[in-house]
């Protein structure tokens, strides 16, 4: 994602033996004789980039004679069209994946809610997120039974871009060093207020893996091997709440342990009286008033 990342990926693929104007085409269209050996090749050259777990065992469907999705696409898929902001449908497949067409959404909303109380506007928000994640959870279930796999293929397109923006969300994060180091773990705080982080991570999953995504690159670092437990908090903006999650320092993406943030989330809540709400099935996510985000943030720093 940097330049010396850039050269790195340009070399991996000279060693592959991929010109690199096939590389930038898609996988169907590539050479039979390219795409016959590329197995063999990484498995031989993997090693030498880090890439020792590059290639994994899966199921694959057959969707035609040269349509293939695998157990980890249809994963992706299904759970990217679980994270997503906006409750999705068969009419959005007719006209692909458009963030225009969403970014004009979004601010239509926001202009016929600009004049309300802030009460009332927490209220619709908080009842328009039950209404998106219930509408999505069914979306998923459907396109699971259904033959035709377009909607899978939407799915995939939006974890892609989820993919993009994690990875320029936390490299962002990095460079401008706004993750913050305190005694027993790092924090930072998303403002919430660009389209990519309305669009992916105001959802507690997808803060969680972008979390997770910060600790690995720090685990790849060699300066920081064993980095602090961190807490990710993001602004929602609309109701002006915070979502916070924790993770801990021994996890990574795919791989979890134990985390202690639940029970100082709420030894925390305990000492403050700060109300705060569980946002998903762990206790180390939770949701509280951005007026009382100091005040908690305060006494999470000073536990050992």
């Amino acid at each position: 994602w940097k330049e010396s990342g850039k050269k790195k990926m340009t070399e991996f693929l000279v060693r592959l033996g991929i010109p690199l104007e096939e590389a930038r085409q898609k996988f169907s269209f590539m050479k039979g004789t390219l795409k016959t050996n590329l197995k063999t090749r990484i498995l031989e050259v993997g090693s030498k980039f880090g890439m020792d777990d590059a290639l994994v065992n899966t199921f694959i469907r057959q969707i035609d004679h040269k349509t293939q999705l695998s157990a980890s696409d249809v994963v992706y898929s299904l759970t990217s069209i679980l994270e997503f902001h906006r409750a999705l449908s068969e009419e959005q497949l007719l006209f692909g994946y458009k963030d225009d067409f969403m970014k004009f959404e979004e601010s239509k909303a926001s202009s016929e809610m600009k004049d309300l109380p802030p009460e009332e506007i927490a209220r619709l928000e908080s009842k328009k997120k039950k209404e998106v994640k219930i509408n999505n959870f069914w979306f998923a279930y459907d396109v699971l039974s259904k033959s035709d796999p377009k909607a899978l293929f939407y799915g995939i397109e939006i974890s892609k871009d989820f993919q993009r923006a994690m990875v320029n969300e936390a490299f962002l994060m990095l460079d401008k060093k706004i993750i913050n180091p305190c005694a027993s773990f790092s924090y930072a705080v998303i403002r919430g207020d660009t389209f990519e982080q309305k669009k992916f991570f105001q959802h507690p999953t997808a803060l969680q893996k972008l979390a997770l995504f910060i600790i690995d690159v720090y685990k790849e670092n060699k300066k920081e091997p064993n980095p602090k437990p961190l807490l990710l908090c993001v602004h929602n903006p609309v109701n002006n709440t915070i979502l916070i999650v924790g993770v801990s320092s021994m996890s990574s993406l795919g791989r979890s342990q134990k985390n202690e943030f639940g029970r100082k989330f709420q030894m925390a809540a305990m000492r403050t009286s700060v109300e705060i709400r569980y946002e998903n099935f762990e206790f180390s996510v939770i949701e509280l008033n951005k007026d009382d985000f100091i005040t908690f943030l305060d006494e999470l720093t000073e536990q050992t």
